[in-house]
């Protein structure tokens, strides 16, 4: 059994992540985002490489907008996916500290700065 990410697909039958990625209607999709952006890095204004079209949430599989995606180089898309992957562990911490309405009391700087440090008093001391 493998641990990839696995989504719906609106036949009702499950895929991988990997395999949603080479239906036609992905093709389609980030053929379009690529255009749209003027075949350009969205973040750094780069072009002429192999450009990824990235996902900010995956709340709209099989029906994405524009809204949804943006147009990176890999270097961006690897900066983007670790920020998100940030923003997951902040969400996470805050919840498990405070609950899950800690955004009603909080403020997103007060958030990353109680996650800082408990980043900092668990890291292991050389």
């Amino acid at each position: 059994m493998t641990n990839e990410p696995t989504v719906p697909t609106p036949w009702g039958e499950t895929i991988t992540l990997d395999a949603y990625y080479r239906t036609p209607h992905w093709v389609e999709t980030a053929v379009a985002a690529r255009r749209s952006a003027g075949y350009l890095c969205e973040d750094c204004g780069v072009g002429n490489q192999a450009l990824h079209v990235h996902h900010l949430h995956y709340d709209t599989l099989w029906e994405e907008g524009a809204e949804d995606l943006r147009v990176l180089c890999e270097s961006c898309h690897v900066a983007a996916d670790e920020d998100r992957r940030r923003v997951k562990g902040i969400r996470t911490f805050m919840v498990k500290k405070y609950g899950r309405d800690w955004s009603s009391r909080l403020t997103w700087a007060d958030a990353e700065e109680d996650f800082d440090e408990w980043l900092l008093k668990k890291a292991p001391v050389s």
